[in-house]
């Protein structure tokens, strides 16, 4: 095997040939593009999405949101204007090598409270609160009275009926849908 000398020390001719194919070898892996996401507001329209990049083998992401929005940033973050179901995609390269996913995500309509009937009565009363956007889950939707949890009947998407709880007193209905507080006006005056 010939030899090489530099300044005293010796390099084999193998060992160069080594060094320089392992300087060299760009072989470029398969990359798989996967992704999470998650919302703090339950996925609600004008609620902000989070998406946590799961890919492997990847160094250039780009993303379709599936509203006409992309990023090409790695962790990236949206937030749907409007409720529907939109495929979001993404495609994760490494030099030509590209894999792609695609995953369904449902934005829903955010609660709206409309209105309360009747707007007064004694502990006991049964009342009827209007709006869009509520959970047909019992378990799932939250109504107090100035503070005080009532129990609720039935519920649909589009009213909640409960009865006014032992202990409440005159003031604001607090209405909260899968963990999200409903903004509104309600006031229920207790006799």
């Amino acid at each position: 095997m010939p030899k090489f000398y530099r300044g005293g020390s010796r390099y084999s001719f193998l060992g160069l040939v080594l060094l320089f194919s392992c300087l060299t070898d760009h072989e470029t892996l398969q990359p798989k593009a996967d992704f999470s996401f998650s919302s703090e507001n339950n996925f609600y329209e004008l609620s902000t999405v989070k998406f946590t990049n799961e890919s492997i083998n990847a160094g250039v992401y780009n993303w379709n949101f599936g509203d006409i929005s992309t990023s090409y940033t790695i962790n990236p973050t949206h937030t749907y204007q409007k409720a529907g179901k939109y495929n979001v995609v993404l495609i994760a390269s490494n030099g030509g090598k590209r894999s792609q996913v695609t995953k369904e995500i449902i934005i829903f309509t955010r609660p709206f409270v409309t209105m309360i009937s009747p707007t007064s009565g004694p502990v006991g009363t049964s009342v009827v609160i209007t709006g869009t956007g509520f959970d047909p889950v019992l378990t799932n939707n939250m109504i107090k009275f100035n503070g005080i949890s009532s129990v609720i009947t039935a519920c649909s998407t589009t009213s909640i009926t409960t009865t006014v709880p032992a202990g409440a007193t005159t003031g604001k209905v607090v209405v909260t849908v899968d963990g999200l507080e409903i903004e509104n006006q309600l006031v229920f005056s207790v006799l």
